[in-house]
């Protein structure tokens, strides 16, 4: 039994290691981006958080959300106004 728990010690402090590499690396790769590098990053963070929202959500904030996106794909003015009434 305690070599289990030996094993399960090992297997946490590995995860523990390779997670603080991880975010080390990710601090490094940010510190060395120009602000533009940043603000794309910020932005397709955005987006796909915002495309998440829209397919998980069932809420007003979720509909409202997939009616922009019909919206934004839409070729015309016209079709913008059928699509919202």
């Amino acid at each position: 039994m305690s070599s289990a728990r030996n094993v399960g010690k090992m297997l946490q402090d590995e995860l523990r290691k390779t997670e603080y590499e991880d975010t080390q690396r990710q601090e490094e790769q940010l510190r060395s981006m120009t602000v533009q590098e940043k603000m794309l990053l910020l932005l397709k963070l955005l987006r796909d958080r915002v495309k998440v929202e829209a397919v998980i959500g069932n809420d007003t904030h979720a509909r409202n959300l997939r009616l922009l996106a019909y919206c934004l794909q839409a070729g015309s003015d016209e079709e913008r106004r059928t699509l919202i009434q």
